[in-house]
């Protein structure tokens, strides 16, 4: 994927902005907003009915909102952190809210976590623990109502752990590890880890210890803000996507090198952008996007065959950017 296709999607700059999109198989972009709101778009920009509410994610919904959401490839459910402000504490929650329709609290189990990723072919998700110590995997189906932080699968004793995602073989996870798990604008450590087994089919959690196959110090630069870079695999294992105060890069998967360093060769593709997810419909197969109206502010950024969110240099309005 080279970025030199780029496809602005939404110009109306929703008041309150979107935020994490991401995209199905078909090409289904769902992006969350404020007030529990999950919209709809196909890649020329047309939106698909709703918005549809998730459940109530806090007592202050116009301060908070889903952030890090992934939807499932097959479009069936999305998955999605917030922070819940009901109570007289702020607790961060993992959540889950049905494709096409508004979904009732009791609808799924919650969790305590933050980035959220669906295990590939499951019901499942993972999500890391806030104090940074582990990733836990989660059953949507309701098995672990009874532990709200999910069965631990990866532990980290120093807090480090930050983002990561799971390639879709179940084989492989690219986790950002904090240099300084004290301070959340430390630059990133890229880890690649090799899962002994697959992802579960079904039930089971994901293969225990899995193998470091290289690192990479000072992956991701983000100074100016708390930390943004999240790994995310290309849907067949050969590239990955992050982005960084400079906005969305995407690169050859990481490979072992002299003394297991990870070896990367990053291209910037989208400037100003951040929160890239990708998707295998390629916008060749797309007629140009219809105008929109005025853009107000930034609405949806994208990067790779990937779609992604506003950074604050991009342009009003948002893009795909493919191929």
């Amino acid at each position: 994927m080279t970025g030199t296709i780029k496809r602005q999607l939404t110009t109306d700059g929703l008041t309150e902005g979107y935020t994490s999109p991401s995209e199905t198989d078909a090409g289904v972009i769902v992006v969350p907003g404020t007030r529990a709101r999950f919209f709809y778009f196909r890649l020329d920009g047309r939106p698909l009915g709703g918005p549809w509410v998730a459940r109530d994610m806090n007592c202050s919904p116009d301060i908070y909102s889903a952030v890090e959401n992934e939807v499932r490839p097959d479009g069936a459910s999305n998955v999605y952190w917030f922070l819940n402000t009901c109570g007289g504490s702020v607790v961060a929650e993992v959540a889950f809210a049905s494709y096409g329709r508004s979904t009732r609290a009791s609808t799924y189990p919650w969790f305590s976590g933050v980035s959220p990723r669906w295990v590939p072919g499951s019901r499942y998700a993972a999500a890391v623990a806030w104090d940074g110590t582990q990733i836990s995997v989660m059953n949507t189906a309701g098995g672990d109502k009874g532990s709200p932080n999910g069965t631990p699968w990866i532990t980290d004793d120093q807090g480090r752990l930050r983002y990561f995602d799971i390639s879709r073989a179940g084989s492989n996870v690219l986790i950002a590890l904090a240099s300084n798990p004290k301070d959340i604008h430390s630059r990133s450590d890229l880890v690649l880890w090799h899962n002994h087994g697959t992802a579960p089919v079904g039930g089971g959690p994901l293969a225990d210890n899995p193998a470091t196959v290289c690192e990479l110090g000072n992956w991701g630069d983000n100074t100016r803000w708390p930390d943004l870079s999240m790994p995310r695999w290309s849907p067949d294992g050969t590239e990955f996507t992050w982005s960084d105060n400079r906005g969305v890069w995407v690169s050859p998967a990481p490979v072992a090198g002299a003394g297991g360093q990870c070896v990367v060769h990053p291209k910037l593709i989208a400037a100003g952008g951040n929160s890239p997810s990708w998707g295998l419909v390629s916008l060749h197969q797309l007629p140009a996007p219809p105008a929109q109206g005025v853009a107000r502010r930034p609405a949806v950024q994208a990067a790779g065959d990937c779609t992604g969110g506003p950074g604050p240099d991009s342009p009003a309005g948002g893009a795909r950017v493919g191929d």
